[in-house]
């Protein structure tokens, strides 16, 4: 899907062009006033987990797994499916203010991961301070530590005058920030207008702030990534490899970044001193048929599932802990029609389900399957 791309303005060009990386600025300047082609299985991805949080009920994926068919069903109620951008069906903002916060955290996501190379398993949500409202995502690409706030407005995605507010309210929280000397990281501002006249939505890039809380940008793209796989892994098997994993990812927390460095390449091993093979607990989950993935089945309404799981690769990388794999590991987002083996709720034998399966760029698979 496409959206246009644009600083907001000379004056947030220039501070970004000041406090960016030479490297990064030059991402920044290509896509700059241009028309980014964004996935559209990340973009969905982003926007129905805008409501995790460290709370019971709203922590992980187990928690969403019932009501994630029906936050689909409802982003196709509200946006075009058909249209090659982001397209309201309603003419009306009142219609489409819930869907419009998830747009904002979708593409503004979806354009800080193009720009500094993430992908979903590099984002953490930070908690509203106690300071200022600074409810936004944390990441890091390996040598910056990077933050977004996001915002979406149904409004013309031509004009400026309509998001005015958003802005506004960025740039507050950015003061309070920018009075900590200290700080050194990245935080940008995206704002996402888009309506239903199938004009181009529009994403508006504000200039980055710092918040010093990480001292290592390595550490914490390393960390965030075991921490994303293990948890969403968590939900799917209690495997023997991944206790070994917990074990190991409390071990490196405590470390600094010379001394994770000295395990990389020692593979995650059993009690005996053997690597791990590819666990059967997962070899034995509901398989795709040309058996490049693996997951479980819920069943959502009478002859209507959902599939949640992820690529063998994933499992096998994480194995071997080699850290550059760990940390450049990146699938092709694509959406293809398929069939998966599965033993449903109070069936006996193994079924064969049809259904479109999304893969995002983390390696991470979802989609609705019937049986005939």
């Amino acid at each position: 899907m496409e959206i246009k791309v644009s600083v907001y303005n000379d004056k947030h060009r220039n501070e970004l062009k000041k406090r960016c990386p030479i490297h990064i600025y030059k991402n920044i300047a290509k896509i700059d006033g241009k028309i980014l082609e964004i996935s559209r299985e990340d973009f969905l991805i982003y926007s129905l987990f805008k409501e995790q949080r460290n709370h019971p009920g709203f922590e992980y994926f187990s928690d969403f797994r019932k009501k994630l068919p029906y936050r689909i069903d409802k982003f196709n109620d509200y946006l075009d499916e058909n249209s090659n951008t982001i397209t309201a069906i309603f003419d009306n903002a009142y219609d489409q203010e819930e869907v419009t916060v998830n747009v904002g955290i979708g593409a503004g996501l979806s354009v800080i991961s193009h720009i500094h190379g993430l992908t979903e398993a590099d984002w953490n949500i930070i908690p509203i301070s106690k300071v200022k409202d600074l409810d936004y995502s944390i990441s890091s690409d390996g040598n910056n530590i990077v933050e977004v706030e996001c915002k979406g407005a149904f409004a013309d995605p031509k004009k400026k005058t309509y998001i005015s507010d958003k802005k506004l309210d960025i740039e507050n929280k950015k003061k309070v920030q920018r009075e900590d000397i200290r700080n050194e990281n990245l935080l940008y501002g995206v704002i996402t207008s888009y309506d239903n006249s199938k004009e181009l939505a529009h994403c508006r890039i504000l200039d980055p702030v710092s918040d010093n809380e990480y001292d290592s940008p390595w550490k914490l793209r390393l960390l965030s990534r075991l921490n994303f796989y293990l948890r969403e892994l968590s939900l799917i098997s209690k495997s023997h490899f991944l206790i070994a994993l917990s074990t190991k990812l409390q071990v490196l927390r405590l470390l600094g970044k010379e001394e994770i460095e000295r395990t990389d390449n020692l593979p995650l091993s059993k009690p005996d001193g053997e690597p791990f093979p590819f666990p059967i607990s997962f070899e034995h989950k509901t398989r795709i048929l040309d058996n490049s993935g693996f997951g479980d089945m819920h069943k959502v309404d009478e002859n209507k599932y959902l599939f949640y799981g992820f690529r063998n690769e994933v499992v096998e990388t994480l194995i071997k802990q080699n850290y550059s794999e760990i940390m450049d590991m990146k699938f092709p987002t694509q959406t293809i029609n398929t069939q998966i083996k599965a033993k449903l709720q109070k069936r006996d034998v193994e079924q064969q389900l049809h259904g479109k399966v999304m893969q995002t760029s983390a390696g991470r698979l979802f989609g609705i399957f019937h049986y005939e």
